[in-house]
C-alpha cells in the first residue's frame, strides 16, 4: 500500500493501546481521533493480526485536517479500500458505515463504503457517492451479504469520466452502475469531515484492519496487488477467486 498510488492509508498494525484515541494516517500524518474514552473504539485481532474493534453503539474515530478532508475534492475518479469483518448478523434500521467522506453540510455522504443502510441496503456491503454537493446520492449494492461474520476484502470507486461506478470483493467485481450526475469534477470543497465506524448518526459493529483511498481508479494490476497484499497479510487467501495471479504468490512491489 505505501507504493501505490494511495492518499491515505491506515493500518491497525500501527496500534499498540487497548483504547484506541488516534489512529495517524501514514501518507500524511494526519490522525482520526476520539477524545472521549468511552467512544474509543479498542484494539482487536484479526487471524492473529492487529485490527480496530468498534461496538456498534457509539464507537467512532473522526478527522477534520484537510489532509483527509480534501482527498475527494476537485477530482474525477477515487477509490476506498477496506479491510473488516463485521460482527453482528443483522444491522436492520441503521447504517454501517465503515469509512464515511461528508458534503459540506452535515450529515450527507460525498463518499463513502458502508457494511450496510437502513432500508433496501441491510446486511450487505454497499458505497454511496456524490459528484456535486448539491447531487442525491447514488447508492451501489455489491450484493455481497456482509452479515456472515467473515472478514472481507471490500474496495469501491468512481470515475466521473465516463461516468461509472463500481464494486469489488475479495477480488471480484460484484457490482457496477453508471451513476446518474453526468460527467465532470466533485465539488471543489473539503468534506466537512471524514470518520471511521461511523457517519455521525449510525455506527458500525465489527473490525477494521486497514483503510486505503486515493483520488484515481487503481489500474487492475494495482488493485489485484492490495487484493493480494491484504489477502497473504490477513489469512483471507481461500476467499480470492481461483484466477486470481496472488491467490498463491504474494505480490512483489
Amino acid at each position: 500500500p505505501n507504493n501505490l498510488s494511495s492518499l491515505m492509508y491506515l493500518g491497525a498494525d500501527d496500534l499498540s493501546a487497548s483504547s484506541i484515541s488516534s489512529w495517524t494516517d501514514r501518507k500524511s500524518g494526519a490522525s482520526f481521533i476520539q477524545a472521549a474514552p468511552a467512544l474509543q473504539p479498542a484494539l482487536s485481532t484479526i487471524n492473529s493480526k492487529n485490527s480496530v474493534l468498534f461496538d456498534g453503539l457509539n464507537d467512532n474515530l473522526e478527522c477534520t485536517n484537510s489532509l483527509i478532508t480534501g482527498i475527494f475534492k476537485n477530482i474525477g475518479a477515487g477509490y476506498l479500500f477496506v479491510v473488516s469483518q463485521k460482527t453482528e448478523t443483522s444491522d436492520a434500521g441503521k447504517d454501517s458505515p465503515l469509512v464515511y467522506f461528508e458534503t459540506p453540510s452535515t450529515g450527507y455522504t460525498r463518499f463513502g463504503i458502508f457494511a450496510g443502510l437502513n432500508g433496501n441496503n441491510e446486511n450487505t456491503y454497499i458505497s454511496a457517492f456524490r459528484r456535486s454537493d448539491s447531487d442525491s446520492a447514488h447508492v451501489l449494492n455489491s450484493t455481497i451479504a456482509s452479515n456472515d461474520l467473515a472478514t472481507k476484502i471490500v474496495s469501491t470507486e468512481f470515475d466521473y469520466s465516463q461516468p461509472a461506478c463500481k464494486f469489488y470483493v475479495n477480488g471480484t467485481m460484484t457490482a457496477q452502475s453508471t451513476p446518474p450526475f453526468g460527467t465532470g469534477l466533485t465539488s471543489n470543497t473539503d468534506s466537512n469531515r471524514s470518520m471511521i465506524g461511523s457517519n455521525g448518526s449510525s455506527y458500525f459493529k465489527g473490525n477494521i484492519a486497514a483503510i486505503i483511498a486515493g483520488n484515481t481508479v487503481l489500474s487492475t494490476q494495482d488493485r489485484q496487488k492490495l487484493e493480494g497484499w491484504a489477502a497473504h497479510k490477513y489469512g483471507l487467501l481461500s476467499s480470492l477467486p481461483s484466477g486470481h495471479p496472488y491467490k498463491t504468490n504474494p505480490p512483489v512491489v
